[in-house]
């Protein structure tokens, strides 16, 4: 883990019956704006903790891959489940021709 920066939680009304806990990136992390980020509550050192995870992946030196201001997109339940159907019929593909082999 790396410490990026300090920033005070803020307080965001958009509107009137709802208040929203709102805090600011440091300015180096302009790479993730648009993006969606899991967030994670958990303890370190006996204090509360928040972990967000962005679908960008890193490098070992902790290089982000996708340094631009695109937004990644998720799949599509569509893309899943075709991508799944082809894997299936390759998994059949190769038992029929194990099958064919102890034959």
């Amino acid at each position: 883990m790396q410490y990026i920066g300090t920033s005070k939680i803020g307080r965001l009304s958009a509107k009137k019956d709802k208040i929203y806990a709102q805090i600011r990136l440091h300015p180096q992390l302009t790479d993730t704006i648009g993006e969606i980020a899991d967030i994670f509550e958990t303890k370190h050192n006996g204090k509360r903790a928040f972990l967000l995870v962005t679908n960008q992946s890193v490098l070992d030196d902790n290089m982000v891959l996708q340094f631009d201001e695109k937004v990644v997109k998720l799949y599509h339940e569509n893309d899943v489940e075709s991508r799944l159907t082809a894997l299936e019929s390759n998994i059949e593909d190769i038992k029929q021709l194990l099958f064919e082999n102890n034959s």
